[in-house]
């Protein structure tokens, strides 16, 4: 009856990568030459040889990668054939012997990102942890945007010229009755302050006002507002076309309106209408009136 002789570590000639396997050799009862012991060997004639168990190793356990990326490698080891796999579309995998290269490529975001890289062999899995810092954005570039992107007066008042970003000085006229102005004032970059807006008092005459813009950066700008209020027009009453020649007009602050060229007059047509006005004859007469619209 047949016994087992001793064991052979003997390797598979069809993989010489496959680690090598111990066997046991069969004999017989009897005495067994060298010979056939050799014989037996080549002709592997062995019984149930006893099967090393799977062996997977990697290392590192786990990958870092700065926000810029780059490459790292990953080496491993064991007794199987193994396969790599990621489905992050960031991380690149390049297989070696022995080892596999995992690249990771720039992190555009500023929050950091993580995934897992995953070795399969025989009947053993491993998982190597990724991760990667995000991308430090520089502090912004403080605006030197010290420009308004809107102004206006409270009651409807008409500033003169039109508003214009570029336009820093502005002038209106407002009638006697109104004792007060508020000025409205938007800058264009949501960095920037204003100050001197606001409600304002308005005496009779001219009223200067100064808007400060004040940008992120220290830039300023300034607007300057002229608000003419009407003097008490109480008792003057409307005219009709007159027959007397007119040859400059006033405001009742003593502003000048307008004024006709040497030895012109100004047309009835062309004299503000529905305003408390000086107008001053071609003798020299100056005459307070509201001209008829």
């Amino acid at each position: 009856m047949p016994v087992f002789y001793n064991k052979v570590e003997r390797g598979n000639p069809a993989n010489p990568s496959i680690p090598k396997l111990w066997y046991p050799v069969l004999k017989s009862t009897g005495l067994v030459k060298e010979r056939d012991v050799a014989r037996l060997l080549a002709e592997e004639t062995t019984l149930n040889p006893k099967e090393a168990e799977d062996e997977l190793t990697v290392s590192p356990a786990s990958l870092s990668f700065g926000a810029d990326g780059g490459t790292r490698q990953i080496t491993v080891g064991g007794n199987v054939s193994w396969t790599v796999i990621c489905d992050a579309d960031w991380i690149s995998i390049g297989i070696v012997s022995g080892s596999a290269n995992v690249t990771a490529v720039a992190n555009p975001l500023t929050g950091a990102r993580s995934t897992t890289v995953v070795f399969s062999g025989g009947s053993l899995t491993q998982t190597v942890s990724v991760t990667q810092s995000g991308f430090n954005q520089p502090p912004p570039v403080p605006s030197s945007d010290g420009t308004l992107s809107a102004l206006s007066l409270s009651g409807g008042v008409t500033l003169s010229p039109a508003f214009d970003p570029g336009v820093t000085s502005y002038q209106a006229t407002v009638p006697y009755a109104t004792a007060s102005v508020t000025l409205t004032a938007v800058p264009n970059h949501a960095g920037s302050s204003v100050s001197g807006a606001g409600m304002h008092s308005l005496t009779v005459g001219e009223n200067v006002f100064n808007l400060t813009v004040t940008a992120e950066d220290g830039n300023r700008e300034s607007y300057v507002i002229i608000i003419v209020r009407e003097g008490n027009a109480a008792g003057i009453e409307a005219i009709e076309a007159p027959a007397v020649r007119i040859t400059a007009v006033y405001d009742l602050t003593g502003r000048l309106v307008a004024k006709a060229p040497a030895g012109a007059v100004i047309e009835w047509r062309d004299l503000p209408k529905g305003r408390a006005l000086i107008l001053v004859t071609e003798s020299g007469k100056r005459l307070k009136a509201m001209v008829a619209e």
